[in-house]
C-alpha cells in the first residue's frame, strides 16, 4: 500500500511539472498571435501596443489618440484562441496633449 502511495505521489509530481511546462510555451504562443494581429492592423497606433498574457488573462498596454483607437485594440485581440479575459491598460492621450 505503502509502495502504492509512493507511486501515485511521484505521477502526481511528474504530471505536475508537465503541466507547469506547458503553459509557459502556451502563452508564448497566444502572445505572439495577440502581437501579430497588433502588428498586422491597419491602423498604426495599435502596432505599437504591448502585451502580457497568464492564465488566459491578457493585459494590453499603450497609448492611443482616441477612445475609439483603444476599444479597436481591444476587439483586434478578443478573437484569439486562448485569451479568456482582456484587461485594456491603453491610455488615451489626444494629439493635442503632446503639444
Amino acid at each position: 500500500m505503502i509502495a502504492l502511495e509512493s507511486a501515485n505521489q511521484t505521477t502526481e509530481k511528474h504530471e505536475s511539472q508537465r503541466r507547469s511546462r506547458e503553459p509557459v510555451i502556451e502563452c508564448c504562443v497566444i502572445t505572439q498571435a495577440v502581437m501579430i494581429r497588433l502588428r498586422s492592423s491597419p491602423y498604426r497606433v495599435l502596432r505599437i501596443l504591448t502585451c502580457e498574457f497568464r492564465w488566459g488573462h491578457l493585459i494590453i498596454y499603450g497609448t492611443v489618440p482616441t477612445y475609439y483607437m483603444k476599444q479597436v485594440a481591444q476587439e483586434t485581440v478578443r478573437p484569439v484562441p486562448g485569451v479568456e479575459k482582456i484587461t485594456n491598460r491603453v491610455s488615451v492621450q489626444s494629439t493635442t496633449d503632446f503639444g
